[in-house]
Order: structure tokens, then C-alpha cells, then sequence
């Protein structure tokens, strides 16, 4: 009796429940954790709070702009490209060396779109891209931790091992080539993985200074573009365009 109670109660949390745990990695803070019945995708609480947005570099405070977040379900990875598999039945990527936990690219800002549409009708929960604000709160850690993920110059050091090219040994310092398993390096604060590298993520807003949806706003950079890879850097592109980017979602609600 015992042990058939544990496994329904394992089945229960898994589908329908958030389950608590640690973050070892960083050991900071509990974290939350919601998974997705459809696809297995995990879903990480952000608790709200005050972010500091834009750059903060001294002589550059003007630019700073202050942003009140209320808590949001983040993803806490990329999507991978079984997940996409799962969704939409074709695989676009041009990395295809592990589709259980290589990040999904290939995708342009319309193709999250549908793939959003069809998932959340999928699953019976609601997703959506993040806002620029909450991709950057939660890139940076939180109200209390801001700094973690913006690196000295370009002294990345351990911040995300996407961001070079593994020989078997050591991490080489350069560029790396293609891109990587969305687990596998360090995390952040929150239980996120790849804030910094892998791939580009579209945002749900429109970039800023142009007509609305002409472009849209990509955050976190590349395997190729360590410059970027940094919580207060963006990008942006046609929402058509399908390049080395790819995406991970929020959850909004339950569908009544």
C-alpha cells in the first residue's frame, strides 16, 4: 500500500504539481519548479521584484532604468529540440547531435508563435514568450544579486561553458563553433541554465525605436557571440528570420 501511494503521489507532482528543491550549484536559494505535462519542460518561479535595467557601468547610470517585476514561471532551459519535435512534428535545427537536451534553433520570432499556439492547446496551460524586463530579471539573478551574470570585460571565467569550445580537456578560451546541451553548465541564482551563450532568445516585445513588430528583441547572444552574453546586452531581428536563435517561454496561466 505504501509503495503504490508513492508512486501515484510521484505521478501527482510530476504532472500537476511544483516541486520544491535545492539548487546545489549555487546553493543560494530554494527553487521552484513546475513541469509541464505535454513535454516534460521545466518551469522555474521567479519571484518579482525591483530590476535595474539597461547598463550600469560607471558614467553610464542615466541609462539605467528602474523596472517593478511581479513573479513569472520561466523556463529553465532553452527549448530543446525534442520538445519542438513533440510540438510541431519537424525538427529545423542545423544541430542535431542530441535532440533530447540540444537547444531548438533555426526559429524565427513567428515560428515561437505558433508553436506557443499549438502547445498551450496541447497542454491546457497558457505560454508565451518573456518580456525583455523579465528575461533580464531573471538573467541577472533577482533584485539582491544583479551582478552575477554581467562579467568583467571579458573575463567570463566559469559563467557559462557554452561560450567556448571543449577540446576534451580544458575549456579553450574562443568562440565555440556550435552549439550545446542545454544542461550542463553553470546556473544561475534562480535554477536557469544558458542565460549567457548557446543561443539567442526571442522576447515578446518589439525592439525599441522602430515601428512596432518591425523588429524584435533577442537577448543572452551565442556560441559565437560572447560580446552579447551578458544580462544587460540585446539584439534584435526581423521576426521572420531564421538564423542561430532560439527561445524559452513563461508560463501565464491555466486555461479555465
Amino acid at each position: 500500500m505504501k509503495t503504490a501511494f508513492s508512486f501515484i503521489l510521484a505521478i501527482f507532482l510530476t504532472l500537476f504539481g511544483a516541486v520544491h528543491c535545492t539548487n546545489k550549484a549555487n546553493d543560494r536559494r530554494s527553487v521552484e519548479v513546475w513541469i509541464d505535462p505535454a513535454t516534460g519542460m521545466e518551469f522555474v518561479w521567479i519571484p518579482g521584484g525591483q530590476l535595474q535595467m539597461g547598463l550600469s557601468e560607471p558614467g553610464k547610470e542615466s541609462q539605467v532604468r528602474h523596472k517593478q517585476v511581479s513573479g513569472f514561471w520561466m523556463g529553465k532551459t532553452e527549448v530543446t529540440q525534442k520538445q519542438w519535435i513533440t510540438v510541431m512534428g519537424s525538427n529545423p535545427s542545423a544541430f542535431k547531435t542530441s535532440i533530447d537536451n540540444h537547444p531548438v534553433e533555426q526559429i524565427s520570432w513567428d515560428d515561437t508563435q505558433e508553436y506557443i499556439r499549438k502547445l498551450s492547446a496541447l497542454s491546457g496551460n497558457v505560454f508565451r514568450l518573456p518580456t525583455e524586463v523579465e528575461w533580464e530579471f531573471a538573467a541577472a539573478g533577482g533584485e539582491a544579486l544583479q551582478s552575477w551574470s554581467r562579467p568583467a570585460g571579458n573575463d567570463f571565467g566559469e559563467l557559462s561553458m557554452h561560450l567556448y569550445r571543449h577540446t576534451g580537456g580544458p575549456m579553450v578560451r574562443q568562440p565555440s563553433t556550435v552549439c550545446t546541451p542545454v544542461i550542463g553548465g553553470r546556473k544561475n541564482p534562480f535554477g536557469l541554465c544558458d542565460m549567457s551563450g548557446n543561443v539567442w532568445e526571442w522576447c515578446q516585445d518589439s525592439y525599441p525605436g522602430g515601428s512596432p513588430g518591425t523588429y524584435r528583441v533577442l537577448r543572452g547572444g551565442t556560441w559565437g557571440h560572447v560580446g552579447y552574453a551578458r544580462h544587460d546586452s540585446h539584439g534584435r531581428n526581423f521576426p521572420n528570420t531564421r538564423i542561430n536563435f532560439g527561445f524559452r517561454l513563461v508560463r501565464s496561466s491555466v486555461q479555465q
